[in-house]
């Protein structure tokens, strides 16, 4: 692992994943790998990784832009890679049992929560040490009270009630007792990251619910008004339906109608015509007539004169022959 080119990730949840690290720190230029620290008893995540970029810039911009950031709702720590880095999981260690117990406060935990978070953040090993006597001491003769079978049962009991954390023995069983007690320390925080991660993914699962039932009750209340819908669709397309069979009936009298007034319009033409015809007609039948009457009257005065002439009588005498036969009959 190149340290110029890698930062060191802190803080992180037991659940996150590289993947989940990888797509956090992609942002800001190729990421070359990524390793979360497991620990080697339990397998389980002790919280802290590295991020391996392809160029030192990368690493800078993002040791500036995600330190104090957020990744799974856990505020992580971001700096550069050290030599030591083995201080910085045990500062990692630290800094996870300072959050786990000030998230657990508001539950109903017993006060030597406290004394197990000092215990973790000084080293066991320095303890055993100051407490181991050295051979042919008088406390290695039983000269000490904190050597007596009455005062090491006595703290061990109470190491068992603050979380296994039993008394270191005066004798070569100091090592191994201390990492059984950082192994059930480290349990006991894995059993509270647990319990933490339970409720507060039942904290959700209550929220998705209730978000569940109010979708659900909308959800029902957009059927009635659907239904209603439905029903006043329904209604509205018998209206237009009946509307359309109206217009079509309406249409079809329109073109009855613009049928008989065409019809109309025709029979007045031809009887503005045939009037004229008649008024022409009658004219010349006038003119016919007065025609004919002077026709008449000038045959009947040549045929007349014609018979005067031929009898040898004149029309004068023709008057006083009827004169003479008018007397005679009054007579």
């Amino acid at each position: 692992m190149d340290d110029t080119n890698s930062v060191y990730v802190g803080g992180l949840s037991y659940g996150s994943t590289e993947e989940t690290l990888k797509r956090s720190f992609m942002q800001f230029g190729e990421v070359v790998s990524v390793k979360i620290v497991h620990d080697r008893d339990s397998g389980e995540s002790r919280g802290f990784g590295f991020v391996t970029f392809s160029n030192p810039r990368a690493a800078t911009v993002a040791i500036q832009d995600m330190d104090g950031r957020q990744i799974e709702g856990r505020t992580i720590r971001v700096n550069e890679v050290r030599k030591n880095h083995k201080m910085l999981g045990a500062r990692d260690r630290d800094f996870r049992v300072r959050d786990l117990r000030d998230r657990n406060r508001r539950r109903e935990s017993p006060p030597s929560r406290e004394r197990i978070h000092h215990r973790t953040r000084s080293p066991p090993l320095q303890r055993s040490r100051s407490q181991t006597p050295m051979r042919g001491s008088p406390t290695n003769r039983g000269s000490s009270p904190n050597t007596s079978p009455r005062y090491q049962y006595r703290e061990r009991k109470e190491g068992e009630r603050e979380g296994g954390i039993s008394p270191q023995s005066s004798e070569g069983g100091g090592r191994k007792d201390v990492n059984s007690s950082a192994k059930q320390i480290s349990s006991r925080i894995a059993t509270d990251n647990d319990d933490d991660e339970l409720s507060r993914l039942r904290e959700e699962l209550d929220a998705a619910r209730e978000i569940r039932r109010s979708l659900e009750e909308k959800v029902n209340s957009l059927k009635s008004v659907v239904e209603k819908s439905d029903v006043t669709i329904a209604a509205l397309k018998s209206k237009s339906q009946k509307l359309e069979e109206s217009l079509s009936s309406a249409q079809h009298l329109a073109a009855q109608r613009q049928h008989q007034l065409k019809r109309l319009q025709t029979s007045v033409f031809h009887f503005k015509l045939a009037t004229e015809r008649l008024s022409t007609t009658e004219k010349e039948m006038k003119t016919l007539a007065t025609l004919t009457a002077l026709e008449v009257e000038n045959d009947h005065a040549r045929t007349t004169t014609d018979s005067v002439h031929a009898n040898g009588y004149t029309a004068g005498d023709e008057l006083n022959h009827q004169s003479e036969e008018n007397h005679n009959y009054t007579a």
